[in-house]
């Protein structure tokens, strides 16, 4: 079932599924930022957001910097 599903998911990983997916778009993003010239709508277009002001939001939440300031912190 999909909650078995789930709960061995947590177990395993020690976060839900859908934690561990933005976990690793987050850790993407970076990448992306540090390491090619995509606009950041092209980022956030590519790991799946729906626009780049809630990545940009999303992004900033979960790392304490914008996207734009991640990028440019030398």
């Amino acid at each position: 079932s999909t909650s078995q599903t789930i709960r061995s998911f947590r177990q395993s990983y020690g976060v839900p599924p859908y934690e561990y997916l933005n976990q690793q778009r987050i850790e993407s993003a970076k990448v992306f930022l540090r390491g090619s010239l995509f606009s950041i709508q092209d980022i956030a277009l590519k790991l799946g957001f729906s626009d780049q002001y809630y990545f940009s939001k999303y992004f900033k939440k979960r790392t304490g910097k914008s996207p734009k300031d991640y990028r440019n912190y030398k």
